[in-house]
């Protein structure tokens, strides 16, 4: 069945959220759907659209709550288009969203697709009425899930698991002697990763604290070093390498949406944020075919389930990290890659996006 859908993505940030919001907005372009993005101009997923060659409209800011008129703008735009669902994946934007399946007495059908943890209450009236007219709320891990059926009033058969989707057939053109070469990196030591936004909460500060503790392994972080807007948190850290005279074993890259040469590079990738929500990084680590010592919460602990990929550690002990760090050193072994090609499949974008064809399509026919 052919679908008409809208994608929309208020938000000037470029994190996980919008990666995916546009990425799976392409991935149904391409499996011949009529896809639609709602985006404001100039933002970071205003130029990824056009870059994908995505149909785009340009929207302005709407407010967080209650902002009747641009809903009602959006309605009238949407109906013009003949909008079967809508799409969302930002908090943000789920008030506008139940408004505009009110207004549309809902035949536009309204999708929310969680990316952010639901860890408190929200059985509140108003968030209970604004819900319910949320047609479908797809969690991208059974825990959030859980957190979903836990903290809200929202009906259990609307409650969907669908993973965060990649593309599986993508191949690394890089061997690791020649991701080093080309990073400066020592041959035959063993090298760590970090990979992701520059923010307290991803722990690169954390694991840089332990490092004068180790003299046999080097430490490759990339991150947004150029754009970041931690400048301070930044300047920390680099303060701390200088300190504590680690320049010659940490070596920073800038963000770049071509990762392959970065996981080329390592022996295996540190998760240390204190609870990754989803954790696209270890599925990209998985896709590489390399080891992930994480945290034990959040979507990293669901995702190592299978204690073959890799190693974890105590939420917020440096000690713990630093043991992990030292074992995977000293016994490093490799992993069968059947391991990972069997254990990838669960986020093979063709599957993810089969799931959610059914999901849109069940809602449109039930219309």
């Amino acid at each position: 069945m052919k679908l008409n859908l809208a994608y929309l993505c208020n938000t000037k940030s470029w994190g996980g959220l919008e990666m995916n919001q546009i990425r799976n907005a392409f991935w149904m372009k391409e499996r011949g759907h009529n896809v639609h993005v709602f985006v404001t101009l100039n933002s970071p997923a205003y130029k990824d659209a056009q870059d994908k060659n995505l149909t785009i409209h340009v929207i302005s800011k709407h407010k967080r709550h209650y902002d009747f008129y641009r809903a009602f703008k959006l309605f009238k735009l949407l109906t013009s288009l003949k909008i079967h669902c809508l799409i969302v994946r930002s908090n943000f934007d789920m008030s506008i969203a139940a408004s505009i399946s009110y207004f549309s007495k809902r035949k536009i059908k309204t999708v929310f697709c969680m990316e952010m943890q639901l860890s408190f209450s929200k059985k509140q009236f108003f968030r209970t009425w604004r819900y319910s007219y949320i047609d479908a709320w797809c969690c991208p891990l059974n825990y959030m899930k859980e957190q979903v059926l836990a903290n809200t009033r929202m009906n259990r058969e609307k409650i969907f698991v669908v993973p965060s989707g990649i593309d599986i057939q993508k191949k690394n053109e890089f061997n690791m002697e020649t991701a080093r070469i080309k990073l400066n990196l020592h041959q035959k030591e063993t090298v760590f990763g970090i990979l992701g936004r520059i923010d307290p909460r991803k722990g690169q500060k954390f694991v840089i604290e332990i490092w004068k503790n180790i003299s046999d392994a080097s430490l490759l972080i990339q991150g947004d070093i150029d754009t970041t807007e931690n400048r301070e948190y930044l300047n920390e850290i680099y303060h701390l390498v200088e300190t504590n005279k680690l320049e010659d074993r940490i070596v920073f890259l800038p963000f770049s949406s071509n990762v392959e040469l970065f996981f080329a590079a390592i022996d295996a990738l540190i998760v240390p944020s204190e609870n990754e929500t989803v954790g696209m990084v270890t599925i990209e680590a998985i896709l590489y075919k390399k080891p992930v010592i994480g945290s034990k919460k959040g979507g990293t602990l669901e995702i190592l389930s299978n204690h073959d990929l890799g190693l974890l550690f105590e939420v917020n002990s440096q000690e713990d990290l630093l043991k992990r760090i030292n074992e995977f050193t000293k016994n490093k072994r490799e992993i069968n890659p059947d391991i990972y090609n069997q254990e990838i499949q669960k986020y093979n974008k063709e599957k993810v996006c089969d799931k959610m064809e059914n999901i849109l399509g069940n809602l449109v026919k039930n219309n």
